[in-house]
């Protein structure tokens, strides 16, 4: 259930540092533009990193441009739309418990990753194609499965590229179609589509000369995709019967790997698919790449430790396993929140397979074991683990090859698969080991 809290003044927040927060709705009417700067120093610091909501007395189109760019999620006006700020707050509410708190504010000087972002290793094809794209200007479209990485990619090619100084603003296209598909039930389908028109419109004014990320564009209604694609042709109104502005951002667009079906199946344009689709990025999954796991799992945990403090426990060699052989359906954002919950549940500073979920756990063909005595009897799994992490680091070094990797262990190509099988990297075949 929602707790509403209505304050006067942003001094009334002191008994809110602890409480988690979804969303701040700040009024910006004339003669209170410093309470939404301060609204956004709130939101910034606090642990929830809740997003800011502006409600102004009339909207401004240049204005609205000027408080997406400090960081605000969206622009209401009075009176307030009350479907429309329904589905925003479902949508931002929603947005807000899909990762846990941070522990204290982003530096100043370091850019902040996007919330609940976790930083990729990737596999070297992906990482030399991203230096391949980043300096260029063409529309990138980054494909992957939930939790493979799209919004971290999106990000490095803006970072890397020559607009890396310019705006970053995200569209999340997940927060567009509720709102439109809500709208045609009680018949306002058109004044709602002309509405987001003009939110999108908002977007691309306050991207300049800069990067237009447009997330899960997958989910876009078609009645928006027509709006979009224009836009993409260098082309867009910043209000209904003005004139056509020109496009100058970069664009990038994420997707899950079923675009192509919506294509086929008539609910994606043809047009802005193929325009989108010209330039791809394809992101693995884990399970594509198991040797990127332990690693993942390492960072993961000294993550979960900063945030929350105290020393990073070790990895119990069938727990390790164990999350090598799992599926991860959800990729790496599922992978950080079984470490978040295994690093909470963990005693005498290591992480055992009774810490993992079930369904992580009995992906390893083996009885759960007893629980070790503290007589310092997990050294064979720490040698073990530290094998298992070098075998991972030499071969997402070595871009998946395997003879690369054995010369650079230092063993054979035999030995290699051996221990390949061993930590469930691989499956040999029946006989062979």
């Amino acid at each position: 259930m929602l707790h509403l809290e209505w304050l006067t003044s942003i001094e009334q927040t002191s008994h809110l540092t602890n409480n988690r927060l979804a969303i701040v709705f700040a009024d910006y009417a004339r003669g209170k533009e410093e309470q939404l700067t301060r609204a956004l120093q709130f939101a910034r610091a606090h642990p929830s990193q809740p997003a800011v909501v502006a409600i102004t007395e009339d909207f401004q189109p240049a204005q609205a441009s000027s408080l997406l760019k400090q960081g605000v999620a969206d622009c209401l006006t009075w009176p307030l739309d009350v479907p429309r700020l329904a589905m925003l707050t479902d949508y931002l509410v929603w947005r807000s418990y899909q990762t846990p708190p941070a522990s204290a504010p982003p530096s100043k000087t370091t850019p902040r990753p996007a919330k609940g972002e976790l930083l990729v290793r990737w596999p070297n094809e992906v990482a030399q194609r991203i230096e391949l794209l980043a300096p260029q200007d063409t529309t990138v479209l980054i494909v992957g499965e939930t939790g493979s990485g799209r919004t971290q990619a999106a990000r490095e090619l803006h970072a890397r590229s020559p607009r890396r100084n310019k705006p970053l603003i995200v569209v999340e296209c997940m927060s567009l179609s509720p709102t439109l598909l809500g709208s045609e039930q009680h018949g306002q389908a058109m004044a709602d589509t002309q509405g987001v028109e003009h939110h999108l419109a908002n977007r691309l004014q306050a991207a300049g000369d800069g990067t237009l990320l447009l997330e899960d564009i997958d989910v876009l209604p078609l009645k928006l995709q027509d709006y979009l694609f224009r836009a993409i042709e260098r082309r867009f109104s910043k209000t209904q019967n003005s004139e056509l502005v020109p496009l100058r951002a970069r664009i990038i667009a994420t997707t899950h790997r079923g675009l192509e079906l919506k294509r086929r199946a008539g609910k994606f344009r043809d047009d802005l698919f193929y325009h989108l689709n010209a330039t791809k990025l394809g992101l693995p999954s884990l399970t594509e790449h198991r040797e990127l796991i332990a690693p993942a799992v390492e960072q993961s945990i000294e993550q979960a430790c900063s945030r929350h403090g105290g020393a990073a426990p070790q990895v119990d060699q069938l727990a390790m396993r164990a999350m090598v052989a799992y599926g991860w359906p959800s990729n790496l954002r599922e992978l950080r929140n079984v470490i978040e919950r295994a690093v909470a549940l963990c005693s005498d500073g290591v992480i055992q397979l009774e810490n993992l979920p079930a369904v992580v756990a009995k992906s390893l063909s083996v009885p759960r074991p007893a629980r070790r005595a503290r007589d310092g009897s997990n050294l064979e799994s720490s040698r073990q683990n530290a094998e298992m992490l070098a075998i991972s680091q030499s071969l997402a070094k070595n871009g998946n090859n395997r003879s690369k990797t054995a010369a650079d262990l230092g063993i054979s190509r035999v030995t290699l698969y051996k221990k390949l099988h061993k930590y469930g990297f691989i499956q040999l075949p029946d006989g062979a080991g």
